[in-house]
């Protein structure tokens, strides 16, 4: 998903269970909502304003709304 460009017009992606793989970019931030649960999304978290359930089912994600960061995957 790291590659993926998000088009500054869209206000919401749903892409739950989807076996999406990669990090999740910061480019998410203009969203209004996401929910990219239940993937194979790992890495830092960007900064946002998404609940935990927007990112849960994704074993190795990490940063808030989830446990810190090692730091390798920062």
């Amino acid at each position: 998903m790291s590659k993926s460009r998000i088009v500054k017009t869209l206000n919401y992606i749903d892409l739950s269970r989807n076996m999406v793989f990669g990090k999740v970019p910061e480019a998410i931030l203009g969203l209004e909502k996401l929910n990219v649960s239940h993937n194979h999304l790992c890495g830092r978290i960007p900064p946002s304003k998404f609940p935990a359930s927007a990112f849960q089912g994704n074993n190795c994600l990490c940063g808030p709304p989830f446990p810190p960061c090692k730091r390798s995957m920062k």
